[in-house]
């Protein structure tokens, strides 16, 4: 769940702070007699966009509310004054009735509280509001003032931008690790460019994955691009050759240039159960001899 940004807070308490005083000037006003009053109330309530439910400080129970509110639940007046917040809130993790209760706890405490609620409409629909609840004065008591808005259409784009994303990095994975198949038993990947931890990871898990797929009996990495070699990276590819060799595969590592066969000795990483080499040509032309043998016998 993505928090409200510093401007949608900063707007929302504006909409509550004018929402008060408007509520406020018109439960004392002395000049405005009671029917009046209370006709002048509920048209400023009614006229506001957000949607809008006041609570008793006590019990939180839901003493009033205005037409947005209304309309957004698909309740009428009958039904949700009176009612209990867990009839319009989907009560499930994080957002249960514990939560709410903490919620209410601290703003009925004085500290006003800014959220995003998941509800639920009378015939089921579901969707997010961005809530803004605090203790205020209206007429001769306190209540708790709850100001919402729906953000479901805003949660939506949200959600497409993440899935985008997660598309990409995918898409980025792949591509940082692409296996080719020379043969029916022999693939090749070639890794070029940085790698840091994570990069290597997406290595061995797009390895591992590509050589379990196609059941082949070689498999070729070449770090001919690979600039530097650290002792994760190193690990990692050791790790990979292990993994691979208990589904029946051989790896080879080509692209062993001398100062980074001195970095692997210097890091004392054990690379005996790989076969190296200092080319690519030179590790496939070994893995193609080392076939037709097989092919031989």
């Amino acid at each position: 769940m993505l928090p409200m940004t510093s401007s949608e807070v900063e707007l929302l308490r504006r909409r509550v702070a004018a929402l008060e005083r408007l509520l406020q000037h018109v439960s004392t006003q002395p000049s405005i007699g009671r029917p009046n009053r209370e006709m002048t109330y509920r048209t400023i309530f009614n006229a506001v966009n957000d949607g809008i439910i006041v609570h008793d400080l006590e019990t939180g129970v839901i003493v009033d509310a205005n037409q947005s509110a209304f309309s957004s639940f698909g309740y009428g007046p009958d039904t949700l004054i009176g009612a209990h917040i867990d009839l319009i809130s989907v009560n499930r993790p994080p957002f249960t009735m514990a939560e709410v209760r903490d919620y209410i706890g601290r703003a009925a405490a004085g500290a006003p509280q800014q959220f995003e609620w998941w509800c639920k409409h009378r015939q089921g629909r579901e969707f997010f509001v961005e809530v803004d609840l605090k203790r205020t004065p209206i007429g001769e008591r306190e209540y708790l003032l709850a100001v919402f808005r729906d953000i479901s259409e805003r949660k939506e784009q949200e959600q497409l931008k993440e899935d985008l994303l997660h598309a990409q990095s995918l898409a980025l994975a792949e591509l940082s690790a692409p296996l080719i198949p020379l043969t029916d038993q022999l693939m090749v990947m070639p890794l070029i460019g940085s790698i840091d931890s994570v990069r290597a990871d997406v290595v061995v898990y797009a390895l591992v994955t590509g050589v379990a797929a196609q059941h082949v009996t070689t498999v070729i990495v070449d770090i001919t691009g690979v600039p530097v070699i650290d002792t994760h990276v190193a690990n990692a590819l050791v790790r990979a050759a292990a993994t691979v060799k208990l589904l029946g595969t051989r790896m080879i590592l080509t692209g062993i240039r001398p100062e980074i066969a001195q970095t692997l000795i210097g890091l004392g990483v054990d690379l005996s159960a790989l076969s190296t080499y200092s080319t690519v040509q030179a590790g496939i032309a070994h893995a193609l001899g080392a076939a037709a043998k097989s092919a031989m016998c």
